[in-house]
């Protein structure tokens, strides 16, 4: 085999390297976008406020757990509305060894 036909069937593997490595790349971004759009699309529909529905709303801060309903036939039944940690089990600010 000449070094010409040699060189010609290097690069030949090497576009073909390339070109399937760039498929797989464009298969994978396809794949993870049409993920992300059905995330996006759960978020909307999770979010959308629908008569006879219920929306939850939590808040967290470093004490309490606030948990906000808006119900059409009231509180959700075995869910508190506020709840508090135990006493002593406040939380310090980091790096008090107080």
């Amino acid at each position: 085999m000449s070094p010409h036909n040699e060189e010609m069937g290097q690069v030949a593997v090497w576009v073909i390297e390339v070109g399937s490595g760039l498929y797989a790349l464009t298969a994978s971004l396809v794949v993870l976008g049409g993920f992300v759009m059905f995330l996006i699309e759960m978020a909307r529909h999770v979010s959308t406020k629908r008569p006879g529905h219920r929306k939850v709303n939590i808040q967290v801060n470093e004490v309490h757990i606030h948990v906000h309903t808006t119900p059409v036939d009231g509180p959700i039944q075995g869910l508190p509305q506020h709840l508090e940690l135990p006493p002593g089990e406040e939380r310090t600010a980091p790096g008090d060894d107080s």
